[in-house]
């Protein structure tokens, strides 16, 4: 993706979920003028296919980036050492999992 990392086959996933109408997505107005899309799912998701140790990932994930826009965690994204040796448009390998600033 052009503003940074994103899953494998991002579109394909979002354009399954829309066209199942799983998600929605609402406009947002900012302060400073611009305009930005929010994704949310029209339902709860079933937590039952996770396993503790993920679900628990997820959570200090969340809780990481509480209160970060998009242009703060892109930029958070950026300085990743994962995204700075991975060239653009290529698949970031799980070998960095361990380095991430997390």
């Amino acid at each position: 993706m052009p503003f940074g990392p994103a899953p494998d086959n991002y579109g394909i996933y979002y354009g399954t979920l829309r066209s199942r109408e799983e998600i929605e997505l609402l406009e947002e107005l900012y302060p400073n003028g611009n305009a930005g899309e929010i994704i949310r799912a029209v339902k709860e998701p079933d937590l039952n296919v996770f396993s503790a140790g993920e679900l628990r990932i997820m959570a200090s994930v969340k809780e990481h980036f509480e209160g970060f826009n998009a242009s703060r965690i892109s930029r958070f994204s950026h300085q990743e050492v994962a995204y700075q040796e991975t060239d653009n448009g290529d698949i970031i390998s799980y070998n960095y999992a361990n380095q991430l600033n997390l």
